[in-house]
């Protein structure tokens, strides 16, 4: 059986970050679940404060910030659509070798 993972996400706007506070409470609620890994999504960012305390906690906290977030989500096509594909040629320089 594998590790159990603990996610808390916060739809934030830009200047409302995660603040260190954020990360003790969810510090808080992972010990009282005996749990040791969990990731933090956030549509805004974390405050220098919010990932030095993660940094230092015992347990391991992944911070996924809004950017962070857009680029896995078009990595693999969640919530996102192809507007414009760009195909890319290349000559093929075996077709004129025989």
């Amino acid at each position: 059986m594998g590790d159990e993972i603990y996610i808390q996400a916060k739809r934030y706007g830009e200047v409302n970050n995660v603040s260190a506070a954020d990360i003790r409470d969810l510090f808080g609620a992972l010990n009282l679940k005996k749990a040791h890994k969990s990731i933090f999504i956030t549509t805004s960012d974390f405050t220098l404060s919010a990932r030095e305390m993660a940094r230092n906690l015992g347990t391991r906290i992944v911070l996924i910030n809004g950017t962070e977030l857009a680029k896995l989500m078009l990595r693999y096509n969640t919530g996102s659509r192809d507007e414009q594909v760009l195909y890319l040629k290349k000559i093929d320089e075996e077709f004129f070798e025989n």
